[in-house]
């Protein structure tokens, strides 16, 4: 339960690092995944990561209109990812 709740958060944060979609864009996550219609920056995605270190400020969103699918388990951006640990138990 604790790991649903954590990627929920996970997922809000990253919505409001990243902005939100932009109109007519469609984002979506399978089971498991991680999608985002702007950039991830800074973050830790994956059982066991963490972010260690300053906060990491966030870069501009490049805004596109191209549709953003993360498939089951998988992580999908809009824009970039940077300053970040992706996988089981990686760190930033």
């Amino acid at each position: 339960m604790g790991a649903v709740v954590a990627l929920a958060a996970l997922v809000v944060s990253v919505l409001a690092l990243g902005g939100t979609p932009t109109p007519g864009r469609r984002v979506r996550a399978g089971r498991g995944a991680v999608a985002a219609g702007g950039n991830i920056t800074g973050s830790a995605l994956g059982p066991h990561s963490k972010v260690t270190g300053p906060h990491t400020p966030p870069t501009p969103t490049r805004r596109t209109r191209s549709d953003v699918h993360a498939s089951r388990d998988a992580i999908a951006t809009g824009g970039d990812i940077t300053d970040s640990a992706l996988g089981e138990g990686s760190e930033r």
